[in-house]
């Protein structure tokens, strides 16, 4: 498991200063539609190698799409516009300040949200030392800056 984390935290912090110097030559609109395409052409690769070899996978695809509730439906819609917004903003902070102060920012806030949000929208647990880790981490983002 920790492993996992190493490789998901390092999968996260290397990309950050890569898109840090594609914003020296490229518009933030260049790097989302570059990323994207590239991204869609390993999509579409895998689809096209699941139709011939595994069109088992395409069928329950289709069925699971079809038999979606409405609202999940919203939420694919939203989580696509969300990131669109997200990552022109995230370029244009990326392009204009260092790496190392807007990414811990970013991620406090980030964990503050997902806290508040899974509490109050989502019913999850907080508890009291829950709130002592927003306060800390609050304070953290004070010292960043």
């Amino acid at each position: 498991m920790l492993l996992l984390y190493l490789i998901v935290s390092l999968g996260w912090s290397l990309p950050i200063f890569f898109t840090k110097e594609l914003t020296k030559y490229l518009d933030k609109t260049d790097i989302i539609i570059i990323l994207n395409l590239l991204i869609s052409c390993i999509v579409l690769l895998y689809l096209a190698y699941s139709y011939c070899f595994n069109s088992k996978y395409i069928t329950k695809l289709k069925k699971n799409i079809i038999k979606m509730p409405k609202k999940l439906k919203f939420f694919i819609a939203f989580l696509v516009i969300n990131s669109f917004i997200i990552k022109f903003s995230y370029l244009q902070l990326l392009k204009y300040n260092e790496a190392s102060v807007i990414l811990p920012r970013i991620r406090s806030l980030s964990t503050i949200f997902i806290l508040l949000i899974g509490g109050f929208m989502f019913k999850e647990h907080i508890t009291f030392i829950r709130v002592i880790g927003i306060i800390l981490t609050l304070f953290g983002v004070y010292l960043i800056n």
